[in-house]
């Protein structure tokens, strides 16, 4: 609550709360009638319900006489984490270094890559790939293949009719 309105003859307070909802069951985090113009901090665990779909409702409520004169108040800084830092890069580096384009350039010489001065900036990929172009339709399809991706982009051409 804001300290200029936690004062007596003001806010008689607020009830914060956090509810979990995981399909039809609800469980209630936290509650506590507050009257103070001072920061709290919660934490939550919420690792039983990892890689599912739950709602985590923040509810700010009027305070025992139900009266919500000078109740400013509100949760700040509310954050979910999922997993420590470690656990998340660790998933993440296996993440990336498990795709296709990955494993193909993994052991290729980079050098490919760089851009030489007499040369400008050049656009360069490190595999051996191929564009080609292919009418499809009433547009054509853009079409790069590489041993790291199959990439197809359709474009689909414009009829215009000015009479």
């Amino acid at each position: 609550m804001r300290p200029d309105i936690a004062v007596p003859g003001k806010s008689n307070g607020v009830t914060f709360s956090c509810c979990l909802l995981d399909g039809q069951k609800e469980q209630e985090l936290m509650r506590k009638h507050y009257d103070k113009g001072e920061w709290l901090d919660y934490r939550f665990d919420l690792s039983a319900h990892a890689r599912k779909e739950i709602i985590l409702r923040l509810q700010v409520e009027p305070g025992p006489r139900n009266d919500a004169s000078f109740d400013f108040s509100y949760f700040g800084d509310a954050k979910v984490t999922a997993g420590t830092a470690q656990n998340l890069r660790r998933e993440l580096l296996a993440r990336l270094t498990s795709t296709k384009a990955y494993r193909a350039t993994a052991s290729t010489e980079v050098i490919s890559l760089s851009n030489r001065s007499d040369q400008g900036v050049t656009p360069s990929n490190i595999l051996a790939n191929k564009n080609s172009i292919v009418p499809v339709g009433g547009g054509y399809d853009l079409v790069y293949e590489g041993a790291d991706a199959r990439i197809v982009y359709h474009y689909e051409t414009a009829h215009w009719n000015l009479g």
